[in-house]
């Protein structure tokens, strides 16, 4: 039952971060632009400004990317961290792969690389979950809370931001 609950709130998660990451927080397509660059260079272009590096873009999407991380952990059968890392960077390769598709945004490996530190990030604190609540069933009690929690305080940030721009 506490899976399912967990399930539930990474879909709504992703369902949020898509339209975030994809879709900019936007309704229309319209509304986005339409640019398709790609950049494989690490910390390069879309991170530099005015001549300095800013780490402004790569905190943000690493963080983004912290719950995904945790939600991968929570419902991994075999707890492989390799594997878990990997699917964070392939969601990551996904979501970057739409936007250059979709002319929607800047294709670029330093986001590739801050949203799988992010993903990184969250596995690593689910472990410390795991480690502090020792048994199976107080361990997705407590991601249950903390995600249901998280999601839905995603959620209620979102709302605000939808009715500061639309009303």
């Amino acid at each position: 039952m506490k899976k399912n609950f967990v399930t539930v709130m990474l879909f709504v998660y992703f369902l949020m971060l898509t339209w975030i990451i994809v879709f900019k927080m936007s309704f229309s397509l319209e509304d986005l632009g339409h640019i398709r660059s790609l950049n494989l260079i690490p910390l390069k272009e879309s991170v530099i400004v005015n001549g300095r590096l800013h780490f402004d873009e790569i905190i943000q999407n690493a963080v983004v990317f912290i719950p995904l991380g945790v939600f991968i952990r929570a419902l991994s059968e075999k707890k492989q961290v390799l594997r878990e890392i990997g699917a964070a960077a392939l969601v990551s390769v996904v979501f970057e792969t739409i936007q250059f598709i979709l002319a929607v945004g800047r294709t670029d490996i330093t986001d590739v690389l801050a949203n799988t530190l992010g993903g990184l990030a969250g596995i690593l604190i689910c472990m410390v979950i795991e480690k502090i609540c020792r048994e199976e069933d107080r361990f997705m009690t407590v991601i249950s809370i903390c995600t249901g929690i998280g999601t839905f305080a995603m959620a209620g940030l979102v709302g605000i931001l939808i009715l500061a721009n639309y009303s």
